[in-house]
């Protein structure tokens, strides 16, 4: 599995769960960033490009409401709640 980010791990969880409910005898997690959060994951990933703080980003294929998914960079907002 290739994804943008790790945050809690909810999502990654239940796909690694449903490809082994469907026959996959092994599988493994990439992850463009794991966050850093307070709380124990569900799961972690095998690749990881970059760790992060835990802060919102986005850019790089990562958006906030629907905008700057396409910067070039990622970046940390640090505007009021998303």
């Amino acid at each position: 599995i290739v994804d943008d980010i790790l945050d809690q791990g909810h999502t990654a969880e239940a796909i690694v769960k449903w490809l082994k409910d469907h026959g996959a005898s092994d599988v493994s997690l990439c992850v463009l960033l794991d966050k850093s959060i307070p709380e124990n994951k569900s799961v972690t990933a095998d690749y990881v490009g970059a760790n992060i703080p835990d802060q919102y980003v986005f850019g790089f294929g990562m958006d906030i409401n629907e905008y700057w998914r396409n910067l070039p960079a990622i970046y940390i907002y640090k505007g009021e709640e998303v």
